[in-house]
């Protein structure tokens, strides 16, 4: 099969497509023909040898996969040959706790794709049966390899985690990636209320197009007095932070008391000097989730099946193109998600 092999870490002209050999389903799990994946924050980091995403080499990125059955493993059960399905990005072992009530994103040996199991830059990926979500019914399955990674993030935070609800006002840091376009949407559709952090005009334009109510420039405003005058000082219910660094501070300074932020990234910086007294005594939650459980996808893909939630996809590219949308993603040009054909069905 065909694949980008990382063999070293560095810029985009490191991704290189090599022919090598097709995987072998293994016990309980399934041969999948890829279709269509996308491009990851984390894909970025990966490749570029951030310390805190370190791989071993070779190595294959992509945590998004949409595609059909090939083959099946023995003792798969309640899966076919030819059936479409996509994969949650994070998976556990299937014995521990926390598998066995659903949270296998908090098992001790968890799998993440693209970062410690190979991922979807490859025309076949052998995924264990328990990580599938059969997927019938959806106007546009071509689009459905944009939607694993970022949507069940997104759902995770808004609808487990911050319990978002009709009234509330919703922060969004980094509202025109594509977590922040799935979040946006899920706000809207819970009767929230969104204020969308974005650094240009053009994408300000772009998320009040699919929802947000008010638009923060981050690099041109104070974002705490702007949120302050919106909200005629009362400060938002919830935040959800794909930023880190110093803009934990600003979400703390930004929240009413009794409200909460959920961290999911760390663009500007994973560490942050902090005062904790102001959310204490705000009564503030503070968490975290480095995705979401096959429930939660299950739950949110079904929103995106009655057409209440759809992907926000500003190019589709071609497998060879994968190092174009690289330079893409780093250059900030894209809206939403990206969107990878990687094989026809």
């Amino acid at each position: 099969m065909r694949a980008y092999v990382l063999r070293s870490f560095g810029g985009p002209e490191v991704l290189r497509i090599e022919e090598i050999g097709d995987p072998k389903p293994g016990r309980g799990e399934v041969l999948v023909k890829v279709l269509s994946t996308s491009i990851n924050r984390m894909d970025l980091l990966v490749r570029s040898g951030h310390p805190e995403y370190r791989v071993r080499l070779p190595h294959i990125l992509g945590g998004d996969v949409f595609g059909y059955i090939e083959a099946l493993g023995e003792g798969v059960e309640g899966f076919e040959i030819g059936d479409p399905v996509i994969a949650n990005f994070i998976y556990g072992c299937g014995r521990c706790y926390y598998c066995s009530i659903g949270l296998e994103n908090f098992c001790r040996e968890r799998r993440i794709l693209g970062l410690n199991r190979w991922g979807s830059y490859a025309e076949y990926i052998a995924l264990p049966a328990r990580s599938l979500v059969k997927v019938r019914g959806f106007s546009k399955p071509e689009e459905l390899g944009a939607i694993p990674q970022a949507l069940v993030t997104a759902w995770r935070s808004l609808a487990t985690l911050l319990k978002v609800r009709a009234g509330q006002r919703v922060f969004i840091w980094g509202a025109s990636g594509g977590v922040g376009t799935y979040a946006i949407q899920i706000a809207r559709l819970f009767g929230a209320r969104v204020i969308a952090a974005v650094g240009s005009e053009e994408k300000g334009k772009a998320v009040r197009s699919i929802g947000a109510d008010h638009v923060v420039n981050y690099r041109e405003e104070d974002v705490v007095s702007r949120v302050m005058e919106i909200t005629e000082g009362e400060g938002v219910d919830a935040v959800l932070n794909s930023i880190g660094g110093d803009s934990v501070i600003a979400s703390i300074d930004m929240l009413k008391p009794g409200g909460g932020m959920v961290l999911i990234g760390v663009m500007a910086g994973s560490e942050v000097k902090l005062t904790i007294r102001k959310a204490y005594l705000k009564g503030i939650m503070i968490t975290g989730t480095p995705g979401g459980n096959r429930w939660e996808l299950i739950e949110a893909l079904e929103m995106v099946r009655k057409g209440y939630i759809r992907p926000i996809i500003s190019k589709v590219y071609s497998f060879e193109e994968i190092p174009e949308a690289h330079r893409d993603l780093e250059a900030g040009s894209l809206l939403g998600k990206s969107l990878i054909h990687v094989s026809k069905a």
